[in-house]
Order: structure tokens, then sequence, then C-alpha cells
């Protein structure tokens, strides 16, 4: 999986539309506001707002706010989570050290 964190200024946009042969992408508003075009549909993305584009989408996103646009964004091979997550932990005895 990879993780990346993007500012866009206000009227900033990718400087090119895109798409994916296999990865997936989660897109996720840290701060600002602004649209996200997938093929020819306009998404409003507001602080908090997360959007899951499949392969073969194209997409750009673009800063309509007048602050700085902060984006997560995952990317991962589609479908490559196997099992739910629930079932890939173990409860251990590791004493809690935290100060406060």
């Amino acid at each position: 999986m990879e993780i990346s964190f993007t500012k866009y200024k206000p009227g900033e946009a990718i400087p090119f539309f895109h798409d994916h042969k296999k990865h997936e992408e989660v897109y996720i508003v840290i701060t600002g506001s602004g649209e996200m075009q997938l093929d020819e549909t306009i998404i409003p993305m507001k602080e908090g707002t997360s959007i899951r584009v499949a392969p073969g989408v194209s997409r750009n996103l673009k800063n309509t706010g007048n602050t700085d646009m902060i984006v997560m964004c995952a990317q991962a091979e589609a479908d490559s989570l196997k099992s739910p997550t629930s079932g890939d932990y173990l409860i251990t005895k590791t004493e809690l050290k935290f100060t406060k």
C-alpha cells in the first residue's frame, strides 16, 4: 500500500487526468474543500470527505476553496485484502506504559 499527502493551493488541480489498471485509491480530505471529477461526475469534497476510486475510472481533483486543501491518498491493488482485518490480530500481554 502507498499513502501520500498532497497540499493543493486555492485553484490548484492535479495537472492531468489519470486512471489505474489494477490499483484502487481512497482520497480523504484532511483540510480545505474542492471537487473531484470521476469520468463525467463531479463530487464536492470538504474536510472529512472520503472517496474510493476503482481501477479504470478517470480521475482528477481541484481545490475550489479559499484555503489550502490537504488530501491523503491511499493506493493499493484492488481487492487485495483477502480477509477482514478483524481476523488478523492477536491480543498480546504487553504492559501499557503511557505516561498520560
